[in-house]
């Protein structure tokens, strides 16, 4: 996604005051539980099946509806979603077909998602 991902890493390997970089489980052990950024750019891992959502049942991240189990994508989104300052924007890549499978899956947590806030929510594929 990044042709120069690895130049970009370097310039922010210190987090520019957020705690810095590191691998780690971003679900499971949110280190940014209470930010809100202007801006989210992000290339999650595609249809992940073991990411650990039945751990996550109950977890406040899930405004719009509760992730399949079986595929994070949805779980993906809605992170990013909880993370954006009320004026902030998100880009991210997602596998093809992820919003049909999304509205295949979870048809009622969609029409909530791009309804919530249509002045911030945007939605394109």
């Amino acid at each position: 996604m990044f042709v120069q991902s690895v130049n970009f890493i370097r310039a922010h390997a210190t987090g520019n005051g957020n705690g810095g970089t590191a691998h780690g489980d971003s679900f499971h052990n949110d280190r940014h539980s209470g930010l809100k950024a202007d801006y989210i750019l992000d290339n999650p891992p595609f249809t992940v099946s073991d990411w650990g959502g039945e751990r996550l049942r109950d977890d406040k991240r899930w405004e719009h509806g509760v992730p399949l189990v079986g595929n994070a994508n949805f779980a993906w989104v809605q992170r990013f979603l909880h993370h954006l300052a009320p004026s902030g924007m998100a880009g991210f890549a997602l596998a093809n077909g992820t919003t049909s499978s999304l509205l295949a899956a979870t048809p009622a947590p969609r029409p909530r998602k791009t309804t919530a806030n249509p002045s911030r929510r945007r939605c394109s594929s």
